[in-house]
């Protein structure tokens, strides 16, 4: 049997009663039942990108029809247990989940993966554990944007009392965001967090720095002793840019790495095809990898014709 693809699963009739889900065209029910048992075929496929087509229809079909019955069961076997927790609470009472014994194992297992009251994926638990694990060595964590970067830092800060950590971002704007998250965590004795060169004083206990290169650059120059215990690398991907800023962030990182060898670097990046691409040259270090590849969001793209001789359509 030939492999599926998108493009041949393009050329069958599988194409134009898709594009009519899409619209929102009224659809016999004898259509919405063939529609869900391809996205069926489709999610106990091997390909990512056909996975996730399947994951699209049932979840479209939810928010379409108000039914989440088949996306709550396709969540749950997914790990995507947030998704499963909160369909799950919409369960009408006179409804036979409401109260069954296998709704309550259920329950409690999706409990387990709970975490100050925030229901977790099963691969942001084990990313978190990964990280727990990795905090003396470097590491590379691939994860999509709002997946729980933040919440690493923040839990790394808060298990790590007795380090000094830096957080490197790539503009101000991700710097007050940062320093705002560290301080709406309440981390007990956190101090002050170091935002500019200016506020560093050898006096102080200073544990938490939030800086951009071009700040730690200064920071560097004025305290030669200066190095970190952990540095983590926000936006990682920018090290591969090849401009100035990319050039000046790796010479920081080399600094660092050649101040304290133990320093443990941890680079959080969206999208990277190869965890290796991020090694500096000078630093010696190999980090280990997390990606993350679950699905739980799904895009959906509108299409506008807007030239004035052809006739305004929108999908």
């Amino acid at each position: 049997m030939q492999e599926l693809t998108i493009r041949k699963l393009g050329n069958t009739k599988f194409k134009n009663l898709y594009l009519q889900f899409l619209r929102g065209d009224e659809m016999v029910d004898s259509n919405i039942v063939k529609l869900l048992a391809i996205a069926v075929l489709l999610l106990n496929h091997q390909a990512p990108e056909i996975k996730r087509l399947g994951y699209r229809i049932i979840l479209f079909y939810g928010n379409i029809t108000g039914r989440y019955e088949a996306l709550y069961d396709v969540a749950l076997n997914s790990g995507l247990h947030p998704v499963s927790a909160v369909i799950s609470k919409s369960f009408p009472e006179d409804d036979y989940r409401s109260n069954s014994f296998l709704r309550n194992i259920i329950g409690s297992y999706i409990d387990t993966f709970r975490n100050q009251g925030i229901v977790l994926t099963e691969q942001q638990d084990a990313l978190r554990t990964f990280v727990q694990s990795e905090y003396k060595s470097s590491s590379v964590v691939v994860a999509p944007t709002s997946y729980g970067k933040s919440e690493l830092i923040i839990k790394s800060v808060r298990d790590n009392p007795d380090k000094r950590i830096l957080i490197l971002v790539p503009s101000k704007a991700l710097l007050s965001q940062t320093k705002k998250r560290l301080i709406d965590a309440d981390i007990d004795e956190l101090g002050k967090i170091v935002t500019h060169p200016e506020m560093y004083s050898k006096e102080r206990n200073n544990r938490a720095f939030v800086l951009t290169q071009e700040r730690l650059n200064r920071l560097l120059n004025e305290y030669p002793a200066l190095s970190f215990e952990m540095v983590f690398v926000d936006e990682a991907h920018n090290l591969l840019q090849g401009d100035h800023r990319s050039e000046l962030l790796a010479t920081m990182l080399c600094i660092l790495g050649a101040r304290d060898p133990e320093t443990s670097f941890k680079f959080l990046t969206p999208f990277l095809c190869d965890e290796l691409n991020l090694r500096v040259r000078y630093l010696d270090m190999t980090p280990k990898g997390f990606r993350i590849d679950e699905y739980i969001k799904s895009e959906r793209f509108y299409v506008q014709d807007f030239r004035y001789e052809k006739k305004r359509r929108k999908i």
